[in-house]
């Protein structure tokens, strides 16, 4: 019987685990007018992708949201050093310009 309770615990956790997944790298199809914000269980960070991917690691299941994860932050990550690079570049020739 303790197996069975294991299972259980474990499969709870999993599944737990893929809702909360893909509540983040679903696409919602609800069309908002202008400058509306999205709900604000809508809302996630990057801290919280992390946490997720850091979770994963703890079960040991296979899943294609784990894959969908790792892919929205790197793609984060990457636009982050895309816009970090765009500032130091422009940077120096701010303080050109400005004390010239």
């Amino acid at each position: 019987m303790e197996e069975i309770r294991t299972l259980s615990t474990f499969i709870i956790k999993a599944v737990d685990w893929v809702e909360r997944a893909s509540r983040i790298t679903s696409r919602k199809s609800k069309k908002r007018k202008g400058n509306e914000s999205l709900p604000n269980e809508a809302k996630h960070t990057l801290f919280d992708v992390e946490q997720l991917i850091k979770e994963y690691e703890s079960l040991s299941f296979d899943t294609p949201e784990f894959q969908n994860l790792c892919l929205l932050a790197n793609g984060v990550y990457r636009f982050i050093n895309y816009k970090l690079i765009q500032f130091f570049f422009f940077l120096p020739n701010f303080f050109k310009l400005k004390f010239q």
